[in-house]
């Protein structure tokens, strides 16, 4: 298609099309080094196209923190390792100074979904090679080391602990 016969509403498209190429919001990655300060190097899974239409991998991303499940008084977490998948999300805006102070306020920069501001949060299982045969909510919630079997399942009859049990401390009021 010529470009001096396109219509306002062509140019358009073509504008937002091609602002979107370099839209980034999330996608699967998987780790490359895991880092002592609880951030992790990425590789990115899926290839982008470039103009030509030829796939090309997209530079590592470094020092990406990590998203666990957690409150101010609980979380939950587990080790990482070179391998493991999950999901890498741009954020909206640049996180950095809420990465360093936890409040709000202003971004430092006017960035928008940067490799800059990822986060990765792990996520296995994410493809068929680490799926487990078991279905959603089967045996209840389940936490598990997927290796030796070990886990502590909690149902609403009670909570069923899977492998060696170590107790440091007392254990109060148990009936056995």
């Amino acid at each position: 298609m010529e470009h001096d016969k396109l219509t306002l509403g062509q140019v358009m498209q073509e504008a937002v099309e091609k602002r979107l190429l370099d839209l980034h919001t999330a996608i699967p990655a998987t780790i490359q080094i895991v880092n002592v300060d609880r951030t992790v190097d990425l590789n990115i899974a899926i290839q982008r196209i470039g103009p030509d239409d030829v796939p090309y991998s997209v530079a590592t991303l470094a020092s990406v923190p990590v998203m666990f499940a957690g409150a101010v008084s609980y979380s939950i977490s587990f080790p990482l390792e070179a391998g493991d998948e999950g999901l890498v999300i741009f954020n909206e805006r640049d996180i950095g100074s809420f990465i360093k102070q936890g409040n709000s306020g202003p971004p430092t920069t006017l960035r928008k979904h940067a490799y800059s501001d990822a986060v990765f949060l792990p996520l296995g299982g994410l493809t068929d090679n680490n799926r487990r045969p078991v279905p959603f909510g089967s045996e209840g919630m389940i936490l598990e080391h997927r290796t030796s079997g070990t886990k502590v399942t909690i149902k609403d009859t009670g909570v069923v602990i899977t492998g060696n049990l170590e107790v440091t401390g007392e254990v109060k009021g148990a009936t056995v």
